[in-house]
């Protein structure tokens, strides 16, 4: 299939784009994982957990649960490496690629959870892109193009026997009308537009063209002018609203997991936090860390689900909305990117999510689409 038969479409590029970051960091936790499967911290989590419900009940020893990490990390890691490659792939428009990062997505998906699951989650998501539309054109080799604004046509001298030429005016004012019964009584008279009339010139269309408002063309007279930029929805907006709804569904579970884990087993977060951060633990107690993670996961709740909101809004067009989702992503961004520089690297990737939707709603087209109508 060649390449160049059209044009990339921008969601194949984010997608595959996504797909490698993703890996690449993915890549990198996992070895960080495995880097510490051995320590004392790690040995000490296991057996907290396998003390009590439900690793009581799985039968396992520490030893087995370090081995299924183990496992279940180079197996991430592998699939992880594959996707990065495979990624460079897809961009080349290769089918086989993206059948083959489908079939990888399901064991990423699974096996990433040893590394907190969002990053596989993220590259699974990037997958699952490459099967719409308009990705599932470019790979097919289907172009569907625009349909084309209906033109007048412009009239011919045999499509026009009631017109007359100027050369030919100057020659004939008049042709006599021909006697009643002859043969070329059934061919229709001749007419000379009035004196002052505009006429039409070779090559510069019919006498029609001199009169555009008989066509309805806008501008003239009693004519309604459009306002705004193109009717049909340019594929940033399209983008922006996708990565927000991605996001912001996988933040908010997120979030919702994290504190159904505080409030199952506040003790065992309580002990983590002990074994990393002991002087912070010295003032902080277990209902003071319950109720600070269950207020902060209701606050991101309410956000991420306030962006889909303003995200589902701009997506019909609602100038308002695009304006509030890019100051959503933008606070959101830079809150992330603090995160990051304070050490939570797994930040960076909803940080790229919001650069890019901010970069999308902030494109000229998308300002000009927007400009047409401001409400829905």
């Amino acid at each position: 299939m060649s390449d160049t038969a059209s044009t990339r479409p921008r969601q194949v590029t984010v997608a595959a784009s996504l797909i490698m970051a993703g890996s690449v960091l993915l890549v990198i936790a996992v070895f960080d994982q495995i880097a510490g499967l051995r320590s004392l911290e790690t040995r000490e989590a296991v057996e907290d957990f396998l003390a009590d419900p439900p690793g009581e009940g799985l039968g396992l020893s520490v030893n087995g649960v370090l081995d299924i990490l183990r496992v279940g990390s180079m197996v991430a890691a592998a699939c992880a490496t594959a996707a990065v490659i495979l990624g460079t792939q897809v961009l080349r428009r290769s089918r086989a690629a993206r059948i083959a990062l489908s079939v990888l997505a399901v064991p990423l998906l699974l096996t990433g959870l040893v590394a907190g699951g969002f990053l596989s989650s993220v590259v699974a998501v990037s997958v699952a892109m490459l099967w719409m539309q308009p990705s599932r054109d470019w790979f097919d080799g289907i172009e569907r193009r625009e349909p084309e604004r209906a033109t007048p046509e412009r009239a011919t001298p045999e499509s026009r026997p009631a017109e007359v030429t100027h050369e030919h005016a100057t020659h004939e004012h008049v042709r006599e009308p021909v006697a009643h019964g002859s043969a070329g009584a059934s061919q229709p008279p001749v007419v000379v537009p009035p004196q002052g009339e505009a006429r039409a010139y070779p090559g510069f269309g019919t006498a029609a063209a001199a009169h555009p408002e008989a066509l309805g063309r806008p501008g003239q007279p009693g004519q309604p002018t459009p306002v705004g930029g193109p009717e049909r929805r340019p594929p940033a907006v399209v983008w922006a609203c996708a990565l927000t709804w991605t996001f912001a569904g996988l933040v908010a579970v997120g979030m919702l997991l994290t504190a159904v884990v505080i409030l199952l087993t506040p003790d065992l977060v309580m002990d983590e936090v002990r074994r990393q951060e002991p002087a912070m633990a010295e003032d902080l107690s277990e209902d003071l860390l319950v109720g600070t993670t269950v207020v902060m996961a209701g606050i991101l709740v309410v956000w991420c689900t306030v962006a889909a909101v303003f995200a589902w809004f701009a997506f019909r067009r609602a100038g308002w909305a695009r304006v509030a989702l890019l100051v959503s992503a933008a606070v959101a961004g830079a809150g992330c990117l603090a995160g990051v520089l304070v050490g939570s690297f797994p930040l960076l990737v909803p940080m790229i999510g919001c650069a890019v939707t901010t970069a999308l709603l902030a494109r000229p087209e998308v300002r000009r689409w927007y400009a047409g109508r401001g409400t829905i």
